[in-house]
């Protein structure tokens, strides 16, 4: 067999004028895809750029700026936001790059690259490929520089919390309620979309913590249904009632609710049943054992079961344990789950599934190890196979600032496929004892922040986002926001900015003090040397106006700004050499930041000549992995 790789792949990607790749029946175009032919073909155009290293410093994984304009461009030849530029090595692979800006009608653009290697005083070649509109941008400024930030999830709550609870009645007449379960029809049943189990728990006396119904045509507006008398199982002679749940059997056409009854040691799990909400039949005995929060789904003809196994509120661990049954009331033996929330003990949790993603998701509250349950704040996992879970190290909800201020505790969540839309209503206590409250947001959104890691530390609470702009505001006082790494010269720093007055400020700062710190605020630009000595620069911004930013820093020696593409301070006396970090603060008022960056930086910058412009003209032979490209 012929080593298509070797013998004519390999050979026809290193000619220079015309390249005639042809491949007969029998070879598989996947042979060739990882030599960059793949990628190759599906371009229109093809440019060459020299790069050229002029400071003598050997660099890796140098983001080198490139600048587009109508006399190195084409614009008419790529998407118009340049979404199908793509850049290659000599070798074919695909280098990272972040698209700062691309006007196709001013025909100019801005856009790093990151080239892993530039030695010192050479000239290296890259291939920059268009001209295909039907791909989508692989821009990602994540993989380029040293720092980026332009969707500023550090400063945002994964979920949001409510500005205020809903009103929940309960029949002892205090309106608080914990561990809310609910179960929607789209289409009403009996009346209702949505049903809930819940158990009243004035002030945290579980004397009153018996399952109660209530439901609601909007998810919103809560009501004890007519004829229907709360609660449905009433305190018993030794202990308590607790930890609700409730699932539809599609089957039956009923409601099923399962509930704890604590007696010292031991949880009795019980189940009562309902065809109207209305009317509840006896309860059920199910089994014992060392209960907490049963979460139930019926998934076809199966039912399902996790809860937490624990001795109590301030243990060290707890287990979360999972059992399956084919008639809701008879379970198999227990399996141990495979979760784990580092740093914090896992509470009471609810499950549901999810059809449109063939997924188990989960909210659990967990409080920080060495603390108690009545410290908990509120996680999210999910699962693929129920036992397997996945679990992620930001907090999903964490405690507000008033109603909810104390604890966030069990909650229930619903997923809108149609709209991408998670919905949780959440139990928790506060200034108003215990209480129920409702957050939604975009699912895809709510899994990507779970997923980011925080890139800030420091008074995160004094930035909001709107739209993917941060915004942050002391109210009165002087906070500030750090990067969580801190860098060291040489380096650039390279921000979108927008300054509302005076006593805000950006650039580079340690946590500690002004040191080796470099800021725009008050229309100036200041730089410190290591030891807090420092020179300033006034007018070089103004207030009221987006900027582009730069401060451009050798190691002790030079530290330039630039506002806008103009160099407005060069500083050469007071410039540090000590590691700071990318800051961003405020006393009062707004400052607002689009997209902040840091990378590295040679003086003076690589020089960089864009080619002349390629045409590639590929097609496909009739076999559907038979193809032949020409490039002329």
């Amino acid at each position: 067999m012929i080593d298509i790789k070797s013998q004519i792949i390999k050979p026809a990607l290193g000619l220079e004028d015309m390249r005639v790749v042809a491949s007969a029946e029998g070879w598989n175009l996947m042979d060739v895809q990882s030599l960059g032919f793949f990628n190759k073909r599906n371009f229109r155009y093809q440019r060459v750029i020299t790069i050229t290293e002029r400071s003598g410093s050997n660099w890796t994984d140098y983001q080198v700026p490139i600048e587009l304009n109508s006399t190195n461009f084409n614009f008419s030849h790529t998407r118009f936001d340049g979404g199908d530029i793509r850049f290659t090595d000599t070798a074919e692979n695909l280098l990272p790059y972040w698209i700062e800006s691309f006007d196709a009608s001013a025909q100019t653009a801005k856009i790093f690259v990151k080239v892993p290697s530039l030695p010192a005083n050479a000239t290296i070649v890259i291939y920059m490929y268009y001209g295909n509109s039907s791909l989508s941008s692989l821009s990602d400024g994540n993989s380029v520089f040293e720092f980026f930030d332009d969707d500023f999830f550090s400063f945002q709550k994964t979920l949001e919390n409510a500005n205020t609870y809903q009103t929940t009645p309960t029949y002892d007449g205090s309106g608080q309620c914990v561990h809310p379960d609910i179960v929607f029809f789209p289409i009403g049943w009996h009346g209702y979309k949505y049903w809930m189990v819940m158990t009243p728990y004035p002030y945290g006396n579980d004397d009153y913590e018996n399952p109660s119904i209530l439901a609601s045509n909007d998810g919103a507006s809560w009501e004890v249904p007519s004829e229907l008398t709360n609660p449905i199982d009433p305190e018993p002679a030794n202990g308590h009632n607790a930890d609700t749940d409730m699932i539809y059997n599609d089957e039956t056409d009923e409601l099923w609710v399962y509930y704890v009854e604590k007696t010292n040691e031991t949880s009795y799990l019980k189940r009562k049943t309902s065809s109207d909400g209305i009317n509840w039949n006896t309860e059920e005995d199910i089994f014992s054992g060392k209960i907490s929060s049963p979460a139930i789904i019926k998934n076809g003809s199966y039912y399902y079961m996790w809860y937490v196994e624990s001795s109590g509120c301030t243990v060290s661990s707890t287990t979360v344990k999972y059992r399956v049954s084919t008639d809701g009331v008879n379970w198999s033996s227990a399996q141990d789950v495979n979760i784990s929330q580092p740093g914090y003990i896992v509470w009471h949790l609810d499950v549901i599934y999810v059809p449109s993603k063939n997924e188990y998701w989960m909210l659990f509250p967990a409080f920080p190890s060495g603390s108690s349950c009545g410290n908990t704040v509120l996680f999210y996992a999910k699962s693929a196979d129920r036992i397997n879970w996945t679990t992620y190290n930001k907090i999903a909800l964490d405690k507000g600032s008033g109603w909810d201020s104390t604890q966030i505790y069990r909650s229930t969540l619903l997923y809108d496929s149609a709209n991408d839309l998670l919905k949780v209503w959440y139990s928790a206590r506060g200034s108003s004892g215990w209480r129920v409250g409702y957050t939604e947001r975009n699912y895809n959104d709510f899994l990507t922040n779970l997923k980011t890691i925080d890139k800030w530390k420091g008074d995160l609470t004094f930035g909001t986002v709107d739209n993917g702009i941060l915004i942050y505001n002391g109210s009165g006082a002087w906070h500030r926001s750090y990067s969580k790494d801190s860098y060291s010269p040489p380096m650039a720093w390279r921000a979108r900015v927008y300054y509302e007055g005076d006593d805000l400020y950006t650039g580079f700062r340690r946590e500690a003090d002004s040191c080796g710190r470099s800021t725009f605020t008050n229309r100036q630009f200041y730089s410190y040397d290591d030891d807090g000595n420092y020179e300033f620069t006034s007018g070089v911004y103004g207030y009221g106006s987006w900027y582009v930013m730069d401060i451009l820093q050798l190691s002790g020696t030079k530290i330039q700004a630039i506002v806008d593409g103009n160099v407005k301070a060069t500083h050469t006396s007071h410039v540090g050499t000590i590691p700071v970090n990318v800051v961003v603060g405020s006393k009062e008022g707004n400052i607002k930041v689009d997209w902040i960056l840091v990378r590295k930086y040679a003086d003076p910058e690589p020089l960089v000549s864009i080619g002349s412009e390629n045409v590639r003209i590929t097609f496909s032979s009739y076999p559907e992995d038979a193809t032949i490209e020409v490039i002329k």
